[in-house]
């Protein structure tokens, strides 16, 4: 997704303004404990941690790189890798060691101290003497007020209530350099409802349906350039990289 501007998108969203129906919250306390605890009882590099998946580890690892991929190709593909970068929900770290080594600035942003200190333990081994500030705060409270050139939303909105996206969003927007900003945002979503919830003593979260985030990212003023479900994402890396730049076409 691109900060506003004249990009043609490749898959348009055409939004209504926000979804219609009452707006949902999260508890963010408990959740801060859930993590805190979660980071507390595990090898904090083991990406595990914050994916919540139950696969070993190696194979977790292999779809997080997957992932990165797909986008560090994109980025390449606009030669978006420079200037500032936040990762907002940057758990332990996975997505901010691979960009603090493309671009000048990385502003890691996380709700719990202790998964904000297993990214720091991971840059000082990993990208040492880069340009990385960390900061613990629930992400809508942050103001993003450095001009940006990518801001990454990665697997962390469905942690968030309603009205917290929207400003999220909104300061995504007004961060991001216009024309040349890129917004990436994955979410766990709901397969057969607007939304879905799960919310315990332990545990808080929000399952979206695609098309309530089209319609927020578009009610927020972005262009929409791609969006994928995990299934066709992954056909696509795992045939590019079985069969080379000519896979996708043949998967």
């Amino acid at each position: 997704m691109s900060s506003q501007g004249p990009t043609e998108p490749a898959a348009p969203a055409t939004a209504s303004a926000a979804p219609s129906t009452a707006a949902q919250s999260i508890d963010l306390a408990i959740n801060q404990r859930f993590w805190q605890e979660r980071v507390a009882g595990m090898d904090p590099a083991d990406p595990r941690v914050v994916t919540l998946d139950t696969e070993s580890q190696a194979s977790v690892a292999r779809e997080v790189q997957l992932y990165q991929r797909w986008l560090l190709r994109r980025l390449d593909q606009r030669r978006a890798a420079t200037g500032t970068v936040y990762d907002l929900g940057c758990g332990n770290g996975d997505w901010t060691v691979v960009l603090a080594g493309r671009y000048d600035r990385t502003i890691a942003v996380d709700l719990t101290e202790g998964l904000l200190a297993a990214t720091r333990a991971r840059l000082e081994r990993e990208a040492p003497g880069k340009a990385i500030a960390t900061v613990c705060s629930d992400i809508a409270a942050v103001p993003l007020d450095e001009p940006s050139d990518l801001i990454v939303l990665g697997a962390v909105t469905q942690y968030l209530g309603d009205d917290q996206i929207a400003t999220v969003l909104q300061r995504a927007a007004a961060s991001l350099r216009p024309r040349r900003g890129v917004l990436y945002l994955r979410s766990t979503v709901a397969k057969n409802a607007e939304r879905r919830a799960r919310k315990t003593d332990d545990y808080q979260a929000i399952y979206r349906s695609p098309r309530w985030y089209l319609d927020a990212i578009a009610a927020a003023g972005f262009v929409v350039e791609e969006w994928q479900l995990a299934t066709d994402f992954v056909t696509d890396e795992l045939s590019r990289r079985w069969l080379g730049p000519a896979g996708p076409v043949l998967g």
